[in-house]
């Protein structure tokens, strides 16, 4: 089923920002994200109740100015008016991620262990960078230490001590055994050919040597 509805300018606008914004990193991940708010739009206009009444604080009649997709028949009256796409930008976000090729745009892990190391690591990619940045924790076998390094660069250094010495934190020699709750999961099959996963298992840390370095999710989530 399918509804008329129509862009304003603002909105129109909204819309080309957005697919220029993710287009510096894809333009194949922007036309997925374009063609996501698109469909929600016209799902809207088909069935505009649906969803949680107390969540969506805009209005029935709410306008688009389509432009480049299906315009309105003449005379039709539009079935949903959309002042701006950002709503729904943030509406279709699992949608968005998942083009995006990982769970999350990007995350933020602690690492603890009882012998005081204590260190923040940023996961995965931005909306600007996905596409070739995927941060990572790695231990440096050379300085010692728990460093970010990109997984997608050509070459994996240190970015402290330069060594190329440095081993990934799903590496299973570095943990004892996997922990029985996912920290972080990051998909890069179709990159590299496995999932980055960081689990609440032990870990082996840097500085003391011991499997008791632990990983957490700090909540934070950046682009």
């Amino acid at each position: 089923m399918t509804a008329p509805f129509q862009l304003t300018p603002q909105a129109a606008e909204d819309l080309d920002g957005i697919w220029w914004f993710i287009e510096e990193g894809s333009a194949e991940a922007a036309n997925r994200v374009e063609a996501e708010i698109i469909a929600t739009c016209r799902k809207l206009a088909a069935y505009p109740f649906i969803g949680h009444r107390p969540v969506l604080l805009i209005p029935r009649h709410i306008v688009f100015d389509l432009g480049r997709s299906s315009p309105m028949p003449r005379g039709a009256t539009p079935a949903l008016r959309l002042i701006g796409c950002k709503p729904l930008f943030r509406m279709v976000s699992k949608s968005i991620q998942s083009s995006f090729e990982g769970s999350e745009m990007g995350s933020t892990v602690a690492a603890k262990c009882s012998c005081g190391v204590e260190v923040e690591i940023p996961i995965g990619g931005g909306m600007r960078n996905f596409a070739t940045t995927c941060y990572f924790p790695f231990l440096c076998e050379a300085c010692h230490n728990i460093v970010t390094v990109n997984l997608l660069a050509p070459a994996h250094v240190c970015p402290g001590c330069k060594s190329p010495a440095v081993v990934p934190y799903d590496n299973r020699r570095l943990s004892e055994s996997p922990g029985k709750n996912v920290v972080t999961k990051w998909n890069l099959k179709a990159k590299i050919g496995r999932d980055l996963v960081l689990t609440d298992g032990n870990y082996l840390c840097p500085k003391c040597g011991n499997l008791s370095l632990h990983f957490r999710d700090t909540g934070l989530r950046w682009d």
